[in-house]
């Protein structure tokens, strides 16, 4: 990753250009879509290959209140899907991420909301205002919202597809907002 700093004779300014972070399962640069968020800068985007063949990455990822977007490489010709690992929610925006964090053109599917709130098994968001789009979240569980839950939070969801969360194929039906909790 380089940022670039621009001096002049007279004035010395940093100047910061949003970049591409790559994650390819099997060339890396990046191998997880955690380890490319948590080298990301405001402005950066994840960008999520496939491997030539629909892609699974599975493993529970937090924006870490970062002003980023994340979401399928735009070159990939096969889906790709963040799978969670059962031990939490998906995708976690709960600190303070802005309204321009985005989370768009994946497949969210296999989270399990937790104690103590039990909320969001395929995005938790609370206190953030993240946008997301063109989305598909399914196979997902919780009390609150098996789908998506936003607490105390103002999201922007455009395209969003839950499907079958919390329902027969899950195992699990939710007190409140089997797909969508707000």
């Amino acid at each position: 990753m380089i940022r670039t700093l621009v001096a002049s004779s007279l004035l010395c300014t940093s100047s910061s250009f949003a970049i591409d972070l790559h994650v390819n399962a099997s060339a890396g640069p990046y191998t997880t879509v955690q380890s490319a968020i948590s080298a990301a800068a405001a402005g950066d985007r994840v960008l999520i290959q496939d491997i030539g063949m629909v892609t699974d990455y599975v493993e529970d990822i937090d924006f870490l209140g970062k002003d980023i977007i994340v979401r399928s490489d735009p070159t990939n010709t096969w889906p790709v899907a963040i799978v969670g690992t059962g031990l939490g929610p998906v995708v976690t925006m709960n600190s303070g991420e802005p309204p321009s964090a985005e989370l768009s053109f994946l497949y969210i599917k296999g989270g399990n909301a937790v104690p103590p709130l039990n909320a969001g098994g395929g995005i938790y968001m609370d206190g953030s205002a993240g946008m997301i789009k063109n989305v598909l979240i399914n196979h997902c569980t919780g009390l609150l919202g098996g789908g998506v839950a936003i607490m105390n939070s103002s999201a922007l969801l455009y395209n969003v597809h839950i499907v079958d969360n919390n329902g027969a194929a899950s195992g699990t039906y939710g007190v409140a907002g089997g797909g969508l909790y707000v």
